[in-house]
Parts: structure tokens; C-alpha cells; sequence
């Protein structure tokens, strides 16, 4: 999948960055740069949760063949701070529900997807009793192990400890593959699993 950035810009009560002009394809880019800088902002406008001030965003299959916006959906899986859970349903109820609207990779299924995420103990358990860890270790697999052409990830490890971190590069690194994934994140953890980083402060 090919994502295309054409003169992207976002303003606020100033400009957070303008006229990024960028093509996502295979592999795995970063969006670096320090906190405030508009790493969690770009990666929305990409996802379609947030609208650009200037410029345009275009999904294509295949160089020629643009997506309609509301395509876009079934193409990405994203996860970042952002994002709430149902609080009320259990981990078990959640991911049934979350198939009705995306497909799990192949040969994932509601058992496995507990044995992968290493969080089978805890399927019974509703969302809002879940340590932030855990949520969002849920979260990440939820959005990894998604059937999904494009993979956003918005601060991956930013609650994670040292052994869900070990988990998620694992994870990632065999779930990820032939897949067009980009990671914000100040991290050098997380940009370290990048092919190339685009540091959003070279577009004041």
C-alpha cells in the first residue's frame, strides 16, 4: 500500500508544520521529533481522524489505483494514546466485536490472539479493569495482528514495561512484515525497528 503526503500542513494558532511531501510504501518509517512537535498530529491526519489545514492525503493500492476516503478504514489498523476502548465489555466480548469490522491475519483466530498477546488470564476481565499496560499491550495486538495493509502506531511502548517492550519487538517484527508501517514516537527504542525516520521538525 502505498501512502502519498502531498504538501501537508497543519495550523492551529500557528503552523505545527507545513508542506510535508512524502511517500509511504512497504517497510517501516518513523515520525520523530520532540514532544509538541506534531508526531501524534501528523500520524492522525494519515489515519483520516484528523483533517489537514493544506494540503492532501491519497491511499493507492498500486501507484495508479487511489482509494476513495472511505476505503481507508478497511485498510488501517492504528493504535496510540489517543484511542478508548470499550471500558464495559470484557477482552473476550472486545475482540468478537472488533472482528465485525476488521479481519484478524491469517491463521489468527479469538483463541490464538489471547496466546499471542499473552493475555488468555485475563480475557474475562473488562477493559476499564485492566492495568495501562495491559491495555495497551490489548490495544497493540489488536492493531498488529489486524488483517490491515497499513499499520499506524502512535507511541507504541509509552506504557509499557521492559517485558511487554521485549513482547511488542517480537511481535512486531514477525506480524509486521510486508506491510506499510509508520511509528511516531520520541522512543530511540521504537525508531530503532525503522527503516527510515522523517523528523516532522524539518517542516516548521
Amino acid at each position: 500500500m502505498f501512502v502519498h503526503l502531498d504538501g501537508i500542513g497543519k495550523k492551529y494558532k500557528h503552523w505545527i508544520f507545513r508542506n510535508i511531501n512524502y511517500q509511504f510504501q512497504t517497510g517501516v518509517v518513523g515520525i520523530g521529533g520532540g514532544n509538541g512537535s506534531g508526531k501524534s498530529t501528523l500520524i492522525k491526519i494519515i489515519s483520516g481522524f484528523l483533517t489537514p489545514t493544506e494540503g492532501d492525503v491519497k491511499f493507492r493500492s498500486t501507484l495508479s489505483d487511489e482509494l476513495e476516503r472511505d476505503q481507508w478504514a478497511a485498510s488501517v489498523s492504528y493504535s496510540g494514546p489517543d484511542i478508548e476502548l470499550i471500558q464495559e465489555l470484557t477482552l473476550d466480548e472486545h475482540v468478537r466485536f472488533h472482528v465485525k469490522f476488521k479481519e484478524m491475519g491469517v491463521e489468527i483466530d479469538r483463541g490464538n490472539f489471547f496466546d499471542i498477546t499473552e493475555l488468555s488470564k485475563f480475557r474475562n476481565l473488562r477493559v476499564g479493569e485492566l492495568s495501562s499496560g495491559l491495555k495497551q499491550r490489548f490495544e497493540l495486538g489488536l492493531a498488529i495482528l489486524s488483517a490491515s495493509k497499513v499499520l499506524l502506531l502512535d507511541e507504541p511502548t509509552s506504557y509499557l514495561d521492559r517485558s511487554s517492550r521485549g513482547w511488542f519487538v517480537e511481535n512486531f517484527k514477525i506480524y509486521a512484515r510486508e506491510r506499510t508501517v509508520i511509528i511516531a514516537s520520541n522512543d530511540m527504542e521504537d525508531l530503532s525497528l525503522c527503516d527510515e525516520i522523517l523528523q516532522v521538525e524539518d517542516y516548521k
